[in-house]
């Protein structure tokens, strides 16, 4: 009867969903004046872009927000929208979240927006550090919005796609992963980070592989012995 009921409901709000969704980010808005939200529509009406943060949000960027990490490899929803929330890390090492939004695609005017609208909620304060992928259209906008924020990428993210860009041989090799995880986690300067690097990529034959090839020109993005 429950998922009668869900489906029925869907069905009946299908063309409304999104009105819902900013009504309530209004109403929200009225119950606590610090709650914050924008958004932008198409010139057919439709929902492109939508940020909120609620006053624990906004209170978490005033005392934690030197150093932010944006994700927008979130998908899984049936509009197809990127969901991209900005997080952080309070002095318990504990995840805290200083804002989210959804965007209808990853193309420059989307983060143009974003970027802009996150700023303007947390009254013009630009974080010292910023974390994300590796989109170029990200690192454009980064550096058009928050001119003064240091950019990183995320070791995670590119660590999880080392596999997918060797051998399957490599990819089952134990020792392979144990030079490499010393090499991009443990090693201490930059110089100690290309000896090891380059050794990697001559005894396992990895001179073409292009994907490597970019990851080390990006070296000082990534890599903690740059920082």
């Amino acid at each position: 009867d429950f998922q009668n009921y869900n489906t029925d409901l869907r069905d009946n709000i299908r063309n409304a969903d999104a009105q819902m969704f900013v009504a309530q980010l209004a109403r929200n808005q009225e119950v606590n004046s610090v709650f914050f939200y924008d958004f932008d529509v198409n010139d057919e009406g439709k929902l492109k872009y939508v940020f909120w943060a609620d006053a624990t949000s906004r209170k978490n960027y005033c005392l934690f927000g030197d150093v932010v990490s944006f994700d927008s490899t979130y998908t899984t929803n049936q509009y197809n929208m990127i969901f991209a929330p900005f997080t952080g890390v309070n002095h318990h090492l504990q995840s805290v979240l200083f804002g989210a939004a959804f965007l209808i695609n990853e193309q420059t005017e989307s983060y143009v927006w974003l970027f802009e609208t996150f700023l303007t909620a947390m009254g013009g304060v630009a974080p010292r550090l910023i974390i994300t992928d590796e989109a170029v259209s990200m690192k454009n906008v980064i550096d058009k919005v928050f001119p003064t924020t240091v950019h990183r990428l995320c070791m995670w993210n590119i660590m999880e796609k080392l596999p997918e860009n060797i051998g399957p041989l490599i990819r089952e090799d134990s020792y392979f992963w144990d030079r490499m995880n010393s090499c991009v986690w443990g090693s201490k300067t930059p110089a100690e980070f290309e000896l090891q690097w380059n050794s990697i990529i001559k005894d396992f034959v990895l001179e073409e592989t292009e994907w490597l090839t970019k990851r080390f020109s990006l070296r000082e993005s990534w890599i903690p012995a740059y920082f």
